[in-house]
């Protein structure tokens, strides 16, 4: 991917990043899903599934506690 790019977090800070790893595979219980990639420099977080990746494996998040 040419250039860069920011990602802007909830906590209100801002991340930079000039790299997409395009067609990998993410596992999801039994499921081999298909996802682009952007590598960051989080802590705490292994993964961010954004709502594009959601809407295109027809995702269904129940936040029923």
């Amino acid at each position: 991917m040419a250039g860069s790019f920011s990602i802007s977090l909830p906590t209100g800070d801002v991340l930079f990043a000039d790299m997409v790893f395009k067609g990998c595979y993410v596992q999801v219980g039994d499921a081999m899903l298909e996802a682009d990639l952007i590598p960051l420099e989080l802590v705490d977080l292994d993964i961010i599934l954004g709502m594009d990746w959601l809407e295109r494996h027809r995702a269904s998040v129940d936040c029923f506690w």
